[in-house]
């Protein structure tokens, strides 16, 4: 019950950093995503939100799709200005993201030829962060699939300059990347991190991940329930078995 607590007062705690979580929601505006439906299999589908990186670039998301899972792609802003006026506010652009990811789950909840109850989601790098934190506070995403950002605030975020939108003011007072990693357990995570990427080191990826694997063992997880991936590359979308892992949970 203690750890069940602390878990609570952690996302508790994420919601009110991140900013504007706590406002009313309704379904996103169609018009901000697109939907790709498989051509395999029956109605309804189970639904992956996709989140990009910088840059928009969707095309992996292809992968699901092959495997006969629907995916919503959400259309972001830029950066700027949004991350300034978010800041202005009291708020950051990443709570901003992961409320639209959240609105998104609620639209995928109104349509009929999709499965509101198997909703997973799949982010890369900036999209990899708004992942991360989505699935962590919002159980409805029933498996998390991030590439290319799983790592440690301090050997990654603060260790070389970033985009604004992967910053979280206070952040570091309360969780590293793998607690917050670790309030997705007991469900599916798969993370991939690259060899050589420079972004985020592949030492704190994996030191990260042991962590986070500590969380699920000790809230009595299924065995592999929680994978890794390093492959050999740089910080790039790797797309290896992790589509397979996303298609199991959810399928």
């Amino acid at each position: 019950m203690a750890v069940d607590d602390e878990r609570e007062r952690l996302k508790v705690k994420l919601a009110a950093l991140l900013g504007g979580l706590s406002e009313a929601r309704e379904p996103a505006d169609p018009a901000h995503m697109e939907i790709l439906m498989p051509d395999v299999g029956d109605a309804p589908f189970p639904a992956v939100i996709c989140i990009p990186g910088h840059g928009n670039d969707y095309a992996f998301a292809h992968g699901a799709v092959e495997r006969g899972l629907a995916v919503v792609v959400l259309q972001l802003s830029e950066c700027e200005p949004a991350a300034g006026a978010a800041l202005l506010l009291g708020e950051t652009l990443l709570g901003w993201r992961v409320r639209d990811v959240m609105r998104a789950v609620d639209h995928v909840q109104t349509r009929s030829e999709l499965d509101g109850e198997r909703v997973g989601c799949v982010g890369f790098s900036g999209g990899g962060a708004v992942a991360l934190f989505a699935s962590a506070l919002d159980v409805r995403i029933r498996c998390a699939y991030i590439s290319g950002y799983l790592n440690t605030f301090r050997a990654s975020i603060m260790s070389r300059p970033h985009c604004i939108d992967n910053y979280v003011p206070g952040i570091l007072r309360w969780a590293e990347m793998y607690d917050v990693a670790g309030l997705i357990a007991p469900r599916p995570l798969y993370v991939e991190s690259g060899e050589n990427d420079e972004l985020f080191p592949v030492a704190a990826a994996r030191e990260s991940f042991e962590r986070v694997a500590q969380m699920y063992s000790l809230l009595g997880a299924a065995d592999g329930s929680a994978q890794q991936e390093i492959f050999d590359g740089g910080h790039r979308f790797h797309g290896g078995r992790g589509w397979d892992f996303l298609a199991d949970a959810l399928l």
